[in-house]
């Protein structure tokens, strides 16, 4: 299976929770084909070397794994809409964007 190496950007919601509390929850996630790159407030770069069938593939399951990680983040956080935007670089070329929402009731507990 083909290696993959590309840097995901995330921008964060606005409204988002501390960008560390992401990372905490990353790191957390045990993701063994990744690290955590640069981190500014409402941005974190995540660093991939992920085996995939194809560049896509390997992009598409590097954002619904972070998406995993931004659920349990939010968790608790009542019915709220957030957007996170994502960004796709391999070097330093950028190539390929992609935006994700999640709507969700969601109360402690839950």
């Amino acid at each position: 299976m083909p290696i993959y190496e590309f840097t995901l950007v995330v921008t964060l919601p606005r409204r988002a929770m501390e960008t560390q509390t992401y990372v905490g929850a990353w790191i957390s996630a045990e993701c063994p084909d990744a690290t955590v790159g640069a981190v500014s407030p409402g941005q974190i770069e995540l660093i991939f070397r992920r085996g995939a069938i194809s560049e896509n593939w390997a992009v598409r399951n590097a954002i619904n794994d972070f998406t995993k990680v931004a659920r349990a983040v939010r968790r608790g956080v009542g019915r709220r809409k957030e957007t996170y935007e994502f960004e796709v670089l391999m070097g330093d070329e950028k190539i390929g964007e992609a935006t994700y929402e999640i709507t969700e009731n969601m109360r402690e507990g839950e």
